[in-house]
């Protein structure tokens, strides 16, 4: 694994926003930066230091954001991943692209609908490839929407599914497996104590079976970590 451990959530913030940025002005003047974005509290921190960052202004015109995954709600529920984004990004900037997993639809359909526009996007192997996909993980290893043993971690086909899961009693829709391989850099975001036993157990190679252990060893992810989360590492 490709691991660097931060003092806290909030260096992560800084620290991966500052990738991002250097990403984003890298890219050649008629190009397009396409990221799918992830939810929780760690990336709505970078998100609002993106937001915040006078040095970005010039450069959301080219940028595409779009979502690894959604819950099946309607984009004002504050359990939706685009109403978090919205508050802390979308909001604040001018210019960019946004493309949000319609949750309000039925699932499957919002499924079709969100694989139909990621056809705008280059690819690899007739597999639809963003620039960059950021990723959370579960205490059980799970990554995006694609939760161990349900449906759509399974899936090798679609780009993009839809599943009812039973461990969070939710429809979710997902981006799969395959496209998150595909993408052109990985970064996983993980904080907290609760994270340091998942976190160990993949990087110790005995959580095989994982979701979040199929893009552990992919040379393009890399793996930001607090303390607290990175813990157990230190302990083995």
């Amino acid at each position: 694994m490709n691991i660097e451990i931060l003092n806290s959530a909030g260096y992560i913030a800084i620290t991966s926003a500052i990738w991002i940025e250097t990403a984003i002005q890298s890219i050649e003047s008629n190009g397009r930066f396409d990221v799918a974005l992830s939810g929780g509290s760690t990336p709505e921190k970078l998100y609002r230091v993106l937001a915040g960052s006078p040095r970005m202004e010039p450069f959301w015109s080219k940028v595409h954001l779009w979502f690894g995954d959604e819950r099946c709600v309607p984009p004002e529920s504050e359990n939706s991943n685009y109403f978090m984004v919205k508050k802390a990004l979308v909001d604040r900037i001018k210019d960019a692209k946004i493309h949000r997993m319609a949750g309000e639809l039925e699932p499957n359909l919002a499924a079709q609908n969100y694989s139909e526009q990621m056809e705008t996007l280059s690819s690899e192997n007739n597999t639809p490839q963003f620039d960059l996909v950021m990723l959370g993980v579960g205490e059980d290893g799970h990554i995006a929407s694609l939760f161990p043993e349900s449906d759509n971690y399974l899936e090798r086909k679609a780009w993009v599914s839809a599943a009812d899961i039973a461990a969070v009693s939710m429809w979710r829709i997902s981006i799969t497996l395959p496209v998150i391989q595909a993408a052109k850099q990985i970064m996983v975001l993980a904080t907290g104590p609760g994270k340091k036993e998942i976190i160990a157990k993949i990087n110790s190679g005995k959580g095989s079976k994982l979701p979040a252990y199929q893009i552990s060893r992919l040379p393009q992810a890399v793996w930001y970590l607090d303390e607290s989360a990175a813990g157990g590492i230190e302990q083995l």
